[in-house]
């Protein structure tokens, strides 16, 4: 969501360098800097999820079980397994590093908070015409799809997810505490009707749900405003918590373990994003939460980022006249101080291995820019400028690193300051890559209007380099005295955490402009200013597509005041008031890519029970090639503008009854007579095997040890089915007739 100078929060990732000989890892710099500010008052609250017992959570990649042997043995409490190599554990923070030297972690990353990222938009995107089933063979709501997210100030009691008895449609609502990755189960009506909100100060949440699966219009009265969401039929599964990625990748795996135990197909929706990381999934939150959606098969749906018209990111082709990358160090927030300049992390990128460097020069922009001092970021050995000892007193030990404390000009120009970091190929990727960290304080206003820090990357003619920063306290800057620096356009702004190849990335585009909503007036149709773009690292284009997401009415949290102070963020657009119980219920107005993915999320639970045999990939294809693609030439569109009844017909071109075209692999046999259906499959040990109809009804969904299996069909209506089959790593869908 952006509006006017709403807070918001942000994952500060950075990736690792492996220690030469070293069998586990080293908490990066950025880590250890969030890991001091914590309060051991264990509130939650911070930037690091800290539980009552003061212990810190952490998210670890390993090898294999001999793995988390070792690390409950250095003092870690294991949480869950997530994704295929994943695991949250809980430690305090003085055994933190022993448990990332462990042999077997390939990753470490504390738990951090992620920065959270309709009438008009449903007639725009097209999905008022599914509903109706309009040239379709009937109407899709949603109906059989498993719908969940997991977001901030949810209100599950909202008369918007109610059925038309009153009753919840949520099936499950996890509660995550401030200071746990596990959580409170609500699954009965009576739990859930008695939960009030996991936030009344926010409604994050409750607008995502509405867009995506709200169903409530008051047809009593005529002409009141229709707000329903877009899949309103779907059964939903709902996580709340405060934002921290460990909680994120909890509530995805409960989500697709239950939608697989439930034999019906499953999207989930996060907008949530970061910026810093490499951008390409190879990072261990992002490697783990896309594990998640290729192990269950759930389509997911991330907003692409709300930072499009933020100095974040530069990404520039190194040319033979043009052989640098250069930008200024710059200030984003003016809350610290007037002396103050910046704060954060900055990673550099290369697509592969080919190595850059990277310098840091100290500028007097009183004498034409000249160059007071560099400092080279070296290979392997950490090295920082310092002033004072705030790098000490914010990282602990400083033994491994080498400091510069005295004989330069920025002990002379800054106050109790550092700049620094190292540069190496990246263990996750293979990469080569420059991590930054930055706390720069000016001794005086004049300081910071005269003295700059400027970044350089140099590097091999034709060689891309890709620069990031989180966007909060540090940008990348300009200024009129200085030739040679480069500007950020908004190119590379797309979120990290969407970057991965088992999620779809969501951009915005305006359908609505609300005068007093906070937000600027933009064109119909156009793309919204804020709407992040770029690429991934390994080159995929980002967003995948753009949908509804400014301005967007939906469900107001209901335990939020109605105060001028909370309706100048979150001003009332409806009220409804309910005849029977005589309780209020209040629509507000957001947007953001944060709105934009949950209308997506929705599209696909049609797609879904259009087709429920097809792949999560599958169902991104042809979301990406069904769009509408843009007149013009930009590539802030990815592929495209969302069709939602051009997609729905694509998955329903995929299961014509005239089209009974096979897709699969040769290790797994099907032959279908009048005695049933017989599996036969080559290589590992055991299958999953699940058939639906043609409507999206499971007739069968089981996992199945051996390599055979022969399933009777006596009893079934005569028709056209859909089956797919899996083993390990090989999965054949087709179209069979019975």
């Amino acid at each position: 969501m952006r509006r006017k100078n709403y807070i918001i929060y942000s994952l500060l990732f950075s990736s690792l360098f492996p220690l030469p000989g070293h069998a586990g890892v080293k908490l990066p710099t950025s880590d250890l800097v969030r890991l001091n500010s914590i309060s051991q008052t264990a509130s939650g609250e911070g930037s690091v999820l800290t539980r009552s017992d003061s212990k810190v959570e952490m998210l670890i990649r390993y090898d294999d079980e001999e793995t988390l042997a070792e690390i409950e043995k250095a003092g870690a409490e294991i949480f869950s397994l997530v994704g295929l190599h994943g695991v949250i554990v809980a430690a305090s923070p003085d055994r933190l590093q022993q448990i990332a030297d462990c042999r077997g972690v390939t990753g470490a990353r504390l738990s951090g908070k992620l920065r959270r990222g309709n009438n008009n938009a449903i007639l725009s995107s097209g999905v008022n015409t599914v509903h109706e089933g309009l040239n379709l063979p009937q109407g899709y709501d949603g109906k059989g799809v498993v719908l969940g997210m997991y977001d901030v100030g949810i209100d599950p009691n909202h008369i918007h997810f109610q059925d038309k008895s009153g009753k919840t449609k949520i099936k499950r609502f996890l509660h995550y505490k401030n200071a746990s990755s596990t959580p409170a189960i609500l699954s009965t009506t009576t739990q859930i009707s008695s939960f009030t909100s996991d936030d009344p100060g926010e409604t994050h949440g409750t607008h995502v749900l509405g867009i995506m699966a709200g169903g409530f219009h008051d047809t009593s009265v005529s002409g009141a405003p229709d707000y329903r969401g877009v899949a309103p039929g779907a059964e939903l599964i709902v996580g709340a918590g405060a934002g921290y990625n460990t909680q994120i990748l909890d509530a995805v795996e409960r989500i697709g373990k239950y939608a697989m135990e439930q034999g019906k197909p499953c999207v989930v929706n996060l907008s949530f994003g970061d910026n810093i990381g490499p951008h390409d999934g190879s990072d261990a939150f992002t490697k783990t939460l896309n594990e998640i959606a290729e192990k269950y098969n759930i389509a997911l749906c991330l907003a692409a980022g709300n930072e499009a018209d933020l100095p974040i990111s530069i990404v520039k082709t190194l040319a033979k006249d043009d052989s640098q990358l250069q930008t200024l160090v710059a200030k984003i927030s003016y809350d610290q101080g007037a002396s103050f300049l910046a704060q954060g992390p900055v990673e550099v990128w290369s697509p592969d291995s080919t190595p850059f460097d990277v310098y840091l020069d100290l500028l007097d922009a009183n004498d034409s820019g000249k160059v007071l001092y560099t400092l080279q970021i070296p290979v392997g050995k950490e090295t920082y400028l310092t002033s004072g000892n705030r790098l000490q007193q914010t990282v602990g030990s400083t033994g491994n690193m080498h400091l510069i404390s005295s004989g330069t000009p920025f002990q002379t120009l800054f106050n109790n300051s550092y700049m620094g970091g190292v540069a190496g190929i990246d263990s996750e990727n293979g990469c080569y890559s420059a991590r930054l960290n930055f706390y720069i304080a000016g001794k005086s206003v004049s300081t910071i209007h005269t003295k700059y820090v400027r970044i350089r990357v140099t590097g091999k003619e034709g060689q891309r380099i890709y620069l990031y920063t989180d966007g909060y306290d540090l940008g990348f800057g300009t200024a009129e005295d200085l030739n040679g620096i480069d500007v950020p356009d908004g190119f590379g702004s797309n979120s990290n955490m969407a970057s991965g190849s088992d999620t779809f990335a969501v951009g915005s585009y305006v359908t609505k402009n609300i005068a007093g909503s906070g937000y600027p007036s933009q064109n119909i149709g156009e793309i919204s200013f804020f709407s992040s773009y770029g690429e991934t690292l390994d080159g995929r284009v980002m967003p995948d597509v753009v949908a509804p997401g400014q301005v967007i009415v939906s469900a107001r949290n209901g335990e939020m005041p109605t105060t001028a102070e909370y309706n100048y963020y979150y001003p009332v657009e409806y009220t409804y008031t309910d005849k029977n119980s005589g309780g209020s219920y209040h629509w507000t107005s957001m947007a953001g890519t944060s709105q934009a993915s949950p209308h997506m999320a929705g599209v696909m639970a049609l797609m879904r029970g259009a087709n429920p045999s097809l792949s999560n990939q599958e169902i991104y294809s042809l979301a990406r090639e069904s769009a509408v693609k843009p007149g013009e030439s930009s590539e802030k569109w990815g592929y495209g503008r969302l069709d939602a009844i051009a997609a729905v017909k694509a998955v329903l071109k995929e299961s014509s009854i005239d089209d009974l075209v096979e897709t699969g692999v040769e290790s797994i046999l099907v032959n279908v007579n009048s005695e049933g259906i017989e599996i036969i499959t080559a290589g590992e040990e055991g299958m999953s095997v699940s058939l639906y109809d043609l409507a999206g009804i499971c007739h069968f969904n089981a996992d199945i040890p051996g390599n055979e299996l022969r399933l009777p069909v006596a009893g079934y209506q005569p028709g056209v089915y859909l089956l797919n089959v899996r083993n390990g790593k090989q999965t054949k869908r087709m179209k069979i007739r019975i």
